[in-house]
């Protein structure tokens, strides 16, 4: 027991009721350091993000202004400086080479041919406008097409939309160029059959999982021969290896989820292009 004033009174408290008084208050400061660690980012970042915004604003409003002037290249002057390149080499030495001939043309005319020309050009404007409008409308229709073809094939195959893209992005980083949906689907069913090969030889003699090609030997004949069962396959490997077949019926293949599981390496063994049928 040790004394210790509280409120103004002496009081005696056990030791151990101190330490563990000690510990929490030592645990909640660590607690209220690394919150108030966390907000102080937290408002940097805030104010980082804000300056941001506020810079865009002013930019756009400056860019504004500028288009409304009585000179319209003030606002590509603007823009090019921004930019970081030189306004003087814009201007002198791509814009008014570039529209030379046009304004030569258009000086050469009338007011009524220049009213033509100027017409022309609106309608040519106008036109790509629109013609631009049914690309957009078109590409999404495609995408939306795309998107029913893929859930369609799916929802068939019992491939959920995280395995589909984790699937769509390990090819891309294999360098594969051709994402058509039965090719990623087909990619997925493989990669499953590599894990059922894993997990029965695992079962078995874990020590032939360093063999590439028994992998890949058991994973073709789980692929191409579904109607042999686990047990089949095992007693055969059993027999191959010399292993005593007493235990064979007791196999049994549990596949697990391998979403929230890190990639194992053996898939290393395998490309796309060897499974790829």
């Amino acid at each position: 027991m040790v004394p210790v004033t509280i409120d103004g009174k002496e009081e005696m408290v056990p030791l151990s009721e101190l330490r563990n008084g000690f510990s929490g208050s030592k645990a909640i400061s660590k607690r209220f350091t690394d919150f108030d660690k966390e907000k102080k980012n937290f408002i940097k970042e805030k104010a980082e993000i804000t300056g941001q915004i506020e810079k865009s604003k002013a930019f756009y409003t400056e860019l504004e202004k500028k288009l409304d002037s009585e000179n319209p290249y003030d606002a590509l002057e603007y823009l090019v400086e921004k930019s970081g390149k030189s306004a003087y080499d814009f201007k002198y030495n791509k814009l008014l080479p570039a529209m030379m001939d046009e304004v030569v043309a258009m000086l050469q005319l009338d007011e009524a041919g220049r009213d033509a020309y100027l017409a022309k050009k609106e309608n040519e404007y106008l036109k790509k406008g629109r013609e631009s409008e049914q690309q957009n409308k078109q590409r999404e229709q495609s995408v939306q097409e795309l998107r029913a073809r893929v859930d369609a094939m799916r929802e068939a195959s019992g491939v959920s939309e995280d395995e589909y893209v984790q699937a769509h992005n390990e090819l891309a980083e294999m360098g594969h160029k051709d994402f058509k949906p039965e090719n990623v689907i087909a990619y997925v069913e493989n990669l499953r059959v590599i894990d059922k090969s894993i997990e029965l030889i695992k079962s078995i003699d874990e020590s032939k999982l360093a063999n590439s090609e028994i992998v890949r030997t058991v994973a073709e004949t789980m692929k191409n021969h579904p109607d042999i069962s686990a047990e089949e396959i095992a007693s055969e490997l059993r027999a191959h290896w010399g292993l005593p077949l007493n235990d064979a019926n007791k196999v049994g293949v549990k596949v697990e989820d391998k979403r929230s599981q890190p990639k194992k390496t053996i898939r290393g063994f395998e490309s796309f292009d060897d499974f790829l049928t």
